[in-house]
């Protein structure tokens, strides 16, 4: 005989049909089940009080369970999320967890992106989406995107729809058997030493420092963007990257990277002000002083401008560079002179551990500032 159940000694109306256990909870007598299923402990609310509709759906639960197909009850269409709403507390959820705003606001625009397709093919409801839905968004975006921006984009909305079902937003997750192919990376280019040194030759202040630092540093632009006069130690010869409230790095982690010899000449002939930032934008209507961080898209469209002058190919669209690709250019340029790719790993914050060995790598201080010093970096 078996252990009598906990739940039906405290609920004096309680039935069990097959696998299934039914019994009424809270002051409003609502029905509930509760069952073990393919692993898990299911214990939910049928949103009833009257009998004959709790037995019935209780009696399709139990035999679902019975044969090993078991789903859950979708919600009634009043009672379902809206997209837009769903995609607002993953959002919000994100945010909490601290996630760095460029991170959930290309998630954010992402999502909306979706909502609004979907609701043009009549789907505004989540439970409404199915992997038609999907197939037909991917197959839309490719006529304008690359197989890269396609595949993350499904990534994204597997996750959020992941995300909402383990949240119980949603009953049944209608994408969660959808398979995705990773396409292969695509060989991006990276600008050469001559390609750097016709930039810089050509690059008029205060984009041509801005420009020396992302290529002697291999920081984001972001992380640039970000920098403090404080962070600039000519003393101790560091540049450091710190994540701040408001100005959080990438990886939520804080590093920093030695001055090349070339770099810190740049960096002593900059003006001398009480600014807060390294690097200010200009006077606006909203700051007629100036003194605002930069905004990092208008780099990115000056830096391209820029390569069309020199005749060098410029945007992804064309294959060509973008101010992402001076990033690119540290790397490549620092290993094939001989640095060894922990150190500049290191000086790029990256904190991804292959193997095992990566964990118990140290870099000194000293021996940063040697490597650094041996790069053959040069503006002419």
């Amino acid at each position: 005989m078996g252990r009598k159940s906990k739940l039906s000694s405290r609920n004096e109306e309680s039935l069990r049909i097959g696998r299934v256990l039914m019994f009424r909870k809270g002051k409003a007598k609502t029905y509930w089940v509760r069952f073990w299923c393919n692993g898990a402990d299911h214990k939910f609310s049928l949103k009833t009080r009257y009998k004959n509709e709790a037995l019935k759906k209780v009696t399709e639960i139990a035999a679902q369970v019975e044969a090993g197909n078991y789903q859950k009850i979708a919600l009634e269409p009043e009672q379902a999320l809206a997209m837009s709403d769903g995609v607002q507390q993953y959002i919000r959820y994100l945010q909490s967890e601290g996630r760095a705003p460029k991170t959930w606001g290309r998630y954010q625009g992402e999502l909306k992106r979706f909502a609004e397709f979907t609701a043009t093919h009549g789907a505004t409801r989540m439970d409404a989406i199915t992997m038609l839905h999907l197939d037909a968004y991917r197959d839309h975006r490719r006529q304008s995107r690359k197989p890269r921006t396609v595949h993350h984009e499904s990534v994204v909305i597997k996750q959020f729809f992941s995300w909402c079902r383990r949240r119980n937003l949603i009953a049944i997750n209608p994408i969660a058997e959808y398979e995705l192919q990773k396409p292969r990376p695509a060989k991006m280019p990276k600008p050469t030493i001559e390609h750097v040194r016709q930039i810089l030759g050509v690059a008029a202040e205060p984009r041509m420092t801005q420009y020396a630092v992302l290529a002697f540093t291999g920081m984001r632009v972001s992380e640039m963007q970000h920098l403090l006069l404080s962070d600039v130690d000519l003393e101790g010869n560091w540049l450091s990257i710190v994540s701040r409230a408001g100005a959080r790095t990438k990886t939520q982690m804080d590093w920093r990277v030695p001055i090349h010899p070339i770099l810190r000449e740049l960096l002593v002939a900059l003006p001398q002000s009480h600014r807060k930032w390294l690097f200010t934008a200009g006077p606006s209507s909203k700051f007629p002083q100036g003194g605002n961080w930069m905004n990092v898209k208008t780099i990115n469209d000056d830096f391209k401008a820029l390569l069309k002058t020199l005749e060098i190919p410029a945007g992804r669209d064309q294959d060509g560079f973008t101010i992402h690709s001076l990033r690119g250019f540290f790397k490549s340029h620092c290993v094939n002179h001989g640095v060894p790719r922990e150190v500049v790993d290191s000086w790029q914050g990256h904190t991804m551990r292959a193997t095992a060995s990566d964990m118990y790598y140290c870099l000194p201080d000293d021996v940063s500032q040697d490597w650094m010093a041996k790069v053959p970096f040069s503006l002419e």
